[in-house]
């Protein structure tokens, strides 16, 4: 068997052949390690920073009408 970590994210469909680290995304056939979820933290604040920041710039052209 495997052991798989504390606060382990594993993609659908992953086969998980090996003991996955805590605090990890694994995903593929076999899992592979993609990154930590630090950095997945990381990246989700990226992105929504941009999304606003893409919003912010789409209401002032617009003055301040919605579009999407």
């Amino acid at each position: 068997g495997v052991t798989i970590g504390d606060n382990v994210i594993i993609g659908a469909g992953s086969v998980v052949t090996h003991n996955c680290d805590s605090d990890s995304v694994y995903a593929g056939v076999p899992a592979e390690k993609l990154m930590t979820t630090t950095g997945l933290q990381e990246l989700w604040l990226l992105a929504i920073q941009m999304i606003f920041r893409n919003l912010t710039v789409r209401m002032t052209l617009t003055k301040t009408r919605f579009i999407f």
